[in-house]
């Protein structure tokens, strides 16, 4: 039996106003009993618990990432009705709008401009025998590109203030979608309609992160694909990605033509002098020559977020800190990687601060330098740092580096730039 493909794209922060009555609509619903089985009270649970926030009900929803202030303080928000899709009785109200339909941001537009250059209508042609899309949202979770949604405005990464414990929309919906993925896939195998690969073309890292992709695999029995792309990331890939889906759509369901890891493409045949190139991996984050959403950033704030005094250090010392950092959040999930190079990375960060410290040391070993100087009480880390600085370069025949030396490299350099910023304070 001819396998099926499933695309999941992300929702859109822009959408269309206005609709029409649900009882007008011949469309599917993705939370139904014929789908869901089992998880469908859940998952309407989950749009429940996201309307009421929507509403300032049992907490209420702030828009961080943009400084928006509170959801339930805008138009389209609080228009919301109870109805079908949070499985209630149709309101009989004219609110309803296709989910493709709605949604009108950067993807969707670039997507519409296609199908009238091409001349081609991708959602009513597309092969459902062979593909489903679904869109991942932060009101609705789950859906298909053609159930019937009202507008709304809310962000996976909004903060839920109000209650005990302090969430965010994408932590609300996490311990649930990846079970509500691998029944949907459970449920159409036993309908006769077999899926056997995911392709993750979501926009965000953060809507990566709501699914446990090892167990999609090993639960749902598929195999998962993972855009990824060069010289951009986040949001800036969406019209990239519907290039990709409107010139290059049988690659994602004829094995002839599949897709392959590595293997990178200009998101148009017709652009073949594009600097952006596409192409998949798995797992996340084993491709190296990927461009990475906010890694450098995050890097920042988490090491600063565990060791506040750090940021006293001077500016290219930090730098040079965060980097290493970088590289070492890239390489944990990674089985190959030059390891070594890391230990160097830390230890180059203490060399450019001690250099800032004690000037220039000469000939002699650093250990001595910090030893004949205020900065005594670090000699013995410093000397363990560089013991395992030489180890990554190399300098040391017959040691291997692992991911175990870098977590001491890591941790010894954190510690001495810790100590040593206290003892100057």
């Amino acid at each position: 039996m001819q396998e099926r493909t499933i695309i999941l794209l992300s929702c859109s922060r822009d959408k269309r106003q206005g609709g029409e009555c649900f009882a007008h609509m011949s469309r599917r619903c993705f939370a139904s009993r014929e789908t869901l089985p089992n998880l469908r009270r859940w998952l309407l649970n989950g749009r429940r618990e996201v309307f009421d926030l929507l509403h300032g009900e049992n907490g209420r929803l702030h828009n961080d990432d943009q400084m928006g202030g509170f959801r339930d303080l805008r138009g389209g928000n609080r228009s919301l009705k109870l109805g079908p899709d949070f499985g209630e009785p149709d309101c009989g109200e004219e609110v309803y709008r296709p989910a493709y339909l709605r949604y009108s941001g950067r993807f969707f537009s670039e997507l519409e401009k296609l199908n009238i250059d091409l001349s081609r209508d991708f959602w009513n042609e597309l092969p459902r025998d062979r593909v489903e899309v679904l869109f991942v949202s932060g009101l609705y979770g789950l859906l298909y590109w053609d159930d019937a949604i009202q507008e709304y405005d809310c962000h996976l990464s909004d903060s839920i203030e109000g209650q005990e414990q302090m969430r965010t929309v994408a932590e609300l919906w996490k311990p649930l979608l990846t079970d509500v993925l691998c029944e949907f896939i459970n449920t159409e195998k036993r309908h006769g309609r077999p899926i056997g690969h995911v392709f993750d073309l979501l926009s965000e890292e953060l809507y990566q992160g709501l699914f446990d992709w090892e167990r999609v695999c090993s639960k749902a029995r598929v195999q998962v694909h993972h855009r990824v792309f060069r010289r951009i990331t986040g949001s800036d890939a969406l019209p990239f990605i519907a290039q990709v889906l409107a010139t290059q759509l049988t690659a994602f369901y004829e094995e002839s033509n599949l897709f392959r890891h590595g293997k990178w493409r200009t998101p148009s045949p017709n652009s073949q002098n594009s600097l952006v190139k596409f192409s998949f991996e798995y797992p996340l984050g084993s491709d190296d020559s990927a461009a990475r959403e906010g890694g450098i950033d995050k890097a920042h704030k988490s090491i600063l977020a565990d060791n506040p005094i750090l940021s006293k250090l001077p500016f290219e010392v930090l730098k040079r800190l965060v980097v290493a950092e970088h590289s070492w959040q890239r390489a944990q999930s990674q089985r190959h990687f030059d390891f070594g190079a890391l230990c160097v990375s830390y230890a180059k960060a203490v060399e450019q601060w001690l250099h800032s410290e004690l000037g220039d040391w000469g000939s002699k070993p650093v250990s001595a330098a910090v030893n004949q100087s205020h900065l005594r009480r670090l000699t013995e880390d410093v000397g363990e740092l560089w013991r395992l600085r030489n180890s990554g370069a190399h300098t040391e025949p017959k040691c291997e580096v692992t991911k175990s030396h870098v977590r001491d490299a890591r941790r010894l350099a954190l510690r001495i730039l810790s100590r040593g910023l206290e003892i100057n304070s």
